[in-house]
């Protein structure tokens, strides 16, 4: 499991600055969110069986409240919860930017999905009232208590040395150790991201 204590400390040997705890703390945050949000993830991918409110053509999912550390749509697919195990998942709908949904000649195309505000919007050939859904999520950095990321699991002095290259930049007085640090993030970082932007080895 993550641990924010281990990180933050690990922050201090290199950065030899243990009185600037807050700004520590905030910087293992930061690297965190940064080297997520780098590339698109399958172990940042979460999948959940969506209800809607009443069975129609069109559906809305309201995913800030829903998800909230949503980063983006990755799919969505019909489901039918009731139906014998091998029937009870439908088609994807396609993603597409809202310009897309409509085509050459004007008309509005179905099993479409698309993201507009906070608002993921669904437009189906069938009256649906189940989705399945799958998002990519940012990592949980709200507290040290509630911190979780799995590259801070694998891969956790990536974190380490991208925080401490913040911490090292923030003064301007060690521009040389900033470099470093970055330096050896980017190493520490590039065997983990190699190995989970698909599930499947070779």
């Amino acid at each position: 499991m993550s641990d924010f204590n281990f990180l933050v400390n690990e922050v201090y040997t290199i950065t030899k600055r243990a009185d600037l705890v807050d700004m520590t703390a905030l910087a293992v945050k930061n690297a965190t969110l940064q080297l997520h949000r780098s590339d698109f993830f399958y172990k940042d991918l979460r999948e959940v069986a969506l209800q809607f409110d009443t069975e129609d053509y069109l559906q809305m999912i309201d995913y800030r409240s829903l998800f909230p550390n949503y980063r983006a749509l990755k799919y969505l697919r019909k489901f039918y919860p009731t139906a014998t195990s091998d029937r009870c998942v439908g088609p994807f709908y396609k993603v597409l930017s809202p310009l897309e949904t409509v085509d050459v000649y004007g008309n509005l195309t179905n099993d479409v999905v698309y993201v507009a505000g906070n608002i993921i919007q669904v437009r189906s050939s069938t009256q649906e009232k189940y989705a399945i859904i799958g998002i990519y999520e940012n990592p949980n950095v709200s507290t040290s208590a509630a911190y979780k990321s799995w590259i801070a699991d694998e891969a956790p002095y990536a974190i380490v040395w991208k925080a401490a290259a913040m911490i090292q930049g923030s003064s301007l007085k060690d521009i040389k150790g900033q470099q470093a640090s970055n330096t050896q993030s980017q190493l520490e970082f590039a065997e983990v991201a190699n190995s989970n932007r698909v599930a499947e080895g070779y």
